[in-house]
């Protein structure tokens, strides 16, 4: 049953990993009219066009969607001096 030794199939892999955005985002952005990003995560917007390899004609960004009275945040502890 050497057919079903593993040892016996292995070999040499070359993986190459694309860390670059803009080699997908660009060719797509060249062919349509109309792009929308959407995120709450995206700014800031200049360091955002450079990893996708494109200028946008118009941009928006909100400084807040919602005020600080909207915000509720709790901090529960289970440590008796309560260290984060």
């Amino acid at each position: 049953m050497e057919e079903d030794d593993p040892h016996l199939n292995w070999g040499y892999y070359l993986n190459f990993l694309c860390m670059n955005p803009g080699v997908v985002f660009r060719p797509i952005a060249d062919v349509v009219r109309s792009i929308v990003l959407t995120s709450g995560t995206l700014a800031p917007l200049v360091t955002f066009n450079s990893e996708l390899g494109t200028n946008f004609i118009n941009e928006m960004q909100a400084l807040h969607i919602i005020d600080e009275n909207q915000v509720c945040h709790h901090l529960y502890c289970y440590t008796e001096t309560c260290e984060v």
